[in-house]
C-alpha cells in the first residue's frame, strides 16, 4: 500500500506511523523526502489524500490523561477529511483536531 502511494506520488520515503479505520481504511505516514518532512495520509484507492506538518501525540497526552487514558491510547486518525488525535481506549473514542485541539468527535460514556 505506502509503495504504492510512494511510487505513485514521488514520494522517495515513507514510515508508516498509523493505520486508522473508521469510515474507511487511512494509512498515516511521515514522508522525509527532499521537500521536507511531514505527514502524508491516505486511503486504499488514493482517492482522499492529505499533508499536514509533523506533529507529535504529545500535546495531547494530558487531555488523554483527563479523560482517565494513557499516552499509549492516542495515536492518529482521519475524519472528516482532516488528521486527527484518536484517544481511545475500552469506554471512550474521541477524536481531538490536529490543531485547535477540540474535540471533534465523541463516542462512549466513560463508566
Amino acid at each position: 500500500m505506502v509503495e504504492a502511494m510512494m511510487e505513485s506520488k514521488g514520494f522517495t520515503e515513507a514510515t508508516i506511523i498509523d493505520r486508522f479505520s473508521y469510515d474507511e481504511v487511512y494509512y498515516i505516514t511521515e514522508i522525509n523526502d527532499d521537500t521536507g518532512n511531514f505527514i502524508f495520509w491516505f486511503n486504499k484507492d488514493l482517492t482522499k489524500t492529505g499533508r499536514h506538518d509533523v506533529v507529535t501525540t504529545e500535546p495531547v497526552h494530558a487531555l488523554a490523561t483527563n479523560f482517565g487514558m494513557r499516552p499509549e491510547d492516542v495515536s492518529f486518525g482521519v475524519y472528516q477529511d482532516k488528521l486527527v488525535y484518536v484517544l481511545k481506549n475500552k469506554h471512550f473514542e474521541k477524536f481531538v483536531d490536529i490543531d485547535s485541539h477540540n474535540v471533534v468527535y465523541d463516542r462512549g460514556s466513560g463508566v
